[in-house]
């Protein structure tokens, strides 16, 4: 049992990688969605308050942008017509 453990414990990251790597199915298909599985298992997903904090600044940020725009093109629309 404790050569079981000082054997894992040895055992480098690019090893760890490679016997992961060998798990994969001989099926390119199925290879491809267990390796996004596992990559999906890694990711570290924001809470729903979080998200929903991103969604309202990434909403009031754009409402503002498309204001100033909107003055922008006012101004410039303006200012052609009394040109013209």
């Amino acid at each position: 049992m404790q050569e079981n453990t000082e054997k894992s414990a040895a055992e480098s990251p690019a090893d760890k990688l490679k016997s992961g790597a060998q798990k994969l199915s001989n099926n390119p298909v199925i290879a491809y969605f267990q390796g996004a599985r596992r990559e999906f298992q890694k990711v570290v997903w924001p809470t729903r308050q979080q998200a929903v904090n991103h969604t309202l600044m990434v909403v009031g940020v754009s409402i503002i942008i498309a204001a100033f725009l909107g003055l922008v093109d006012y101004l410039l629309n303006l200012g052609l017509e009394t040109v013209l």
